[in-house]
């Protein structure tokens, strides 16, 4: 069952850095999404990577049961140093991140939501206010952050959060008109 506060549940099924995680989600998807939903009442959010088939899976994943989409994990990516040639990080791989990845998350986003309307929270190279703007453009209704935080500390949340103020202050909007504005032009 849930702790109390908590409002969703996010299942990460796109981890780079495990095996069995990946586009052979799809083997377990089903599975996973049916056992959290029939032990909780929260809404179930599933996090998916960026993987050639991540349209086709987010829509299995919203057939079996996800209420929203967390749009996209990162990257698996893979480093050596250079004396001995042997990987920088201790696993072998990790998840690339940062403003490299930002116009991936639009395209995937972008996709998904023009195939499926889905309730999408959208991650993924988000440093700024505008870059938070062009995910609501793709087609997300929330925008999480990370790469921001690790930069600047708590408060790029602030600095995000009053840059995209004062842009629909400034523009006379509301943050859902946006969402999705770009897929549908």
């Amino acid at each position: 069952r849930h702790s109390e506060g908590a409002f969703a549940v996010e299942l990460n099924v796109s981890s780079p850095n495990r095996k069995g995680f990946g586009e052979s989600t799809k083997d377990y998807l089903k599975d996973v999404i049916q056992a959290v939903k029939s032990a909780t009442a929260l809404p179930v959010i599933v996090k998916l990577g960026p993987w050639d088939n991540v349209v086709e899976l987010a829509g299995k994943a919203l057939e079996y049961g996800a209420d929203a989409l967390t749009l996209i994990n990162t990257l698996k990516g893979k480093l050596y140093e250079i004396e001995g040639f042997t990987p920088l990080l201790s696993y072998g791989t990790g998840g690339i991140s940062g403003r490299c990845i930002l116009p991936l998350a639009v395209r995937i986003i972008s996709e998904v939501y023009a195939e499926y309307e889905a309730q999408i929270i959208g991650v993924g190279g988000v440093l700024e206010w505008y870059d938070a703007l062009v995910l609501l453009a793709s087609g997300a209704r929330l925008v999480g952050l990370a790469s921001a935080i690790m930069e600047r500390g708590f408060r790029a949340i602030r600095e995000i959060e009053e840059g995209l103020r004062e842009y629909f202050a400034n523009k006379g909007l509301k943050p859902e008109d946006v969402v999705g504005i770009g897929v549908k032009r």
